[in-house]
């Protein structure tokens, strides 16, 4: 009888120990879950929480995988306007260039010569006779400095350099340029009847012997016609 009582109390506390760690009637209690409910000792999300994290985690690679196609739906636009934008411009420029005047030749000075107002101008360092001057000078389709007007007499002395410089005057009958036109501009002098070549310097024009070796000045009228030519507004 003590027996039987004995094994009925051990029974008892047997299923009080089985019905203590059931799970289904375990109470919920705070752990370490970042919020989360615990169930007893397991230290996961509820079986609700761990799937919306799953959701989260495929939502996150999802919109990662998506950028990739973004970028290079950006790169490929802006490489198009930048391309329309190109040939606009190429089509302006085309158009406005054909509205310019063109101007047929547009001779420029040689090498070596200068330009001023309409003309091209040659200042020898070298020395020569008169005569050797002016074959030199029409060998460049050129002549021997000519002028018409004090205005381009003063212009060109302010060039010079304290030398004095053939030009193509001369005294045949006369001071008489190559053109056989009269001197009218200025006076020249002259020291001596043998003096009957022209030459010009800072100070003024003066009568040389042609056979003195002298620089010189050549003149030519084809500078660049295009700077005279209008330009389109």
């Amino acid at each position: 009888m003590a027996f039987s009582s004995h094994l009925t109390h051990v029974l008892v506390l047997t299923d009080l120990n089985r019905s203590r760690v059931t799970p289904s009637k375990m109470p919920r209690v705070p752990g370490p879950c970042s919020g989360a409910t615990c169930w007893g000792s397991f230290n996961g999300p509820e079986p609700a929480g761990l799937e919306l994290m799953i959701r989260k985690q495929e939502k996150k690679a999802t919109s990662s995988s998506r950028c990739p196609h973004s970028y290079h739906v950006a790169l490929a636009l802006g490489l198009l306007s930048t391309i329309l934008a190109s040939m606009l411009l190429l089509q302006w420029i085309l158009y406005w260039g054909s509205k310019l005047p063109t101007c047929p030749g547009c001779p420029h000075c040689p090498d070596l010569w200068m330009g001023h107002g309409d003309h091209c101008y040659y200042f020898s360092v070298e020395k020569k006779s008169w005569n050797s001057s002016l074959e030199f000078c029409l060998a460049k389709d050129a002549h021997l400095l000519m002028f018409k007007d004090s205005k381009e007499m003063i212009q060109l002395q302010n060039l010079l350099s304290q030398e004095f410089y053939w030009i193509g005057l001369r005294n045949s009958s006369g001071w008489r340029w190559e053109d056989a036109s009269a001197l009218n501009v200025s006076r020249i002098t002259s020291n001596s009847w043998v003096q009957n070549c022209g030459t010009i310097s800072k100070s003024g024009l003066y009568a040389s012997s042609c056979e003195v070796p002298l620089p010189w000045v050549c003149k030519r009228s084809d500078v660049d016609e295009c700077s005279f030519c209008p330009v389109a507004p």
